[in-house]
């Protein structure tokens, strides 16, 4: 059997399916269109996973390996990638200007100094909403969106 990614010759059918899983995992499912089919793709990553216990970034000059599928396609979206390239793809909080890597980095950003962000427009607002203090609670900690909400809703039922 030989690989047709590499040319390697392998002695079975399973050793061939091993290799090919283990060292060319990189190829992307394409829906019609060279689209990809990201529920594919995450159910091949998962399998890979399962029977590997890690994922390798496929580029030549990385060597990195990941134990989780978001570890990996984390790395996936930024290996490789220059210095501008990697400045472009930071978010910045249209407050202060502070660059954040993550969604999630921004997000705890903008709910712990710049308030809580709004879940109701602001015409729809349930007053009692309105009224809440926007500073963090005592201890510095922010209360979340959903806390406030079911606080909400508790007391309407009250």
């Amino acid at each position: 059997f030989t690989c047709h990614h590499c040319g390697k010759q392998l002695r079975s059918l399973a050793g061939m399916k091993y290799h090919v899983m283990a060292n060319h995992n990189s190829l992307p499912i394409l829906k019609a269109g060279d689209e990809i089919d990201e529920p594919s793709e995450r159910e091949r990553l998962r399998t890979v996973l399962k029977r590997l216990g890690k994922l390798r970034c496929m580029r030549e000059s990385c060597s990195s390996s990941f134990t989780s599928i978001m570890g990996y396609l984390y790395h996936v979206r930024k290996c490789g990638k220059g210095a501008a390239e990697l400045e472009e793809m930071t978010l910045k909080c249209h407050h202060c200007g502070k660059p954040y890597k993550s969604k999630a980095g921004l997000a705890y950003h903008l709910r712990s100094e710049h308030g809580p962000i709004s879940f109701f427009p602001e015409s729809g607002q349930p007053e009692c909403l309105k009224e809440m203090s926007l500073e963090p609670k005592s201890g510095g900690r922010v209360q979340r969106r959903s806390a406030k909400i079911a606080v909400y809703h508790l007391q309407e039922l009250a």
